[in-house]
């Protein structure tokens, strides 16, 4: 598990570009939340990966419970929730 401390240090000294450190970003952000990475939840690839095509019909409550789990450790890092 990553400390919001660690985290924030890591994130502030970076200087990638943001399609380059999205993936490794998106890592710590799970390590963060104590979540599963996509290749541990999903070894196969086959429902939760990088790079995989977006679906048309992906559910928009699947979205909204993202954005809410990203709002979380947003929130859980000192940042405001945005309404």
């Amino acid at each position: 598990m990553l400390t919001p401390d660690a985290f924030i240090a890591k994130w502030r000294r970076s200087g990638l570009k943001e399609r380059s450190a999205a993936q490794e970003h998106f890592i710590d952000l799970c390590r963060l939340l104590g979540e599963p990475t996509p290749a541990e939840a999903d070894p196969t690839g086959e429902w939760y990966c990088f790079e995989r095509g977006a679906r048309k019909d992906v559910s928009f409550a699947l979205i909204r419970r993202f954005r809410e789990s990203v709002a979380i450790g947003l929130a859980m890092l000192g940042f405001p929730r945005r309404r």
